[in-house]
């Protein structure tokens, strides 16, 4: 087992590039519920072996687009517009914490 911080952000990366869940799942060999547990940080560890295929793929996909691979540019555009939108939700609960953990003197 390690930690899924950095499998989390690679899944979110991707996800804001376009690449949609259900396209990584059948390509890592996991379902859809399990790469967004993990990109939603609701899973705190995943198997080493499930790292590294996301690690790989992301490598690879990384380096084209999605309609590269079959993918339609609508399905490509509302995952990108899902991801940014949970990125920005995930910012706004992060700014409260900041200003309270940076009390202004």
């Amino acid at each position: 087992m390690t930690g899924a911080d950095k499998a989390a952000t690679t899944l979110q990366d991707l996800a804001e590039r376009g690449w949609s869940t259900s396209f990584l799942a059948a390509r890592l060999e996991t379902t859809p519920h399990t790469l967004a547990a993990i990109r939603g940080r609701e899973r705190r560890r995943l198997a080493l072996a499930l790292d590294r295929r996301i690690q790989r793929l992301a490598a690879l996909l990384l380096a084209s687009e999605p309609a590269d691979h079959g993918i339609a540019e609508h399905r490509s555009r509302r995952t990108r517009t899902a991801a940014l939108r949970r990125r920005a939700a995930l910012a706004q609960l992060v700014a409260p914490v900041r200003e309270q953990a940076d009390p202004v003197p």
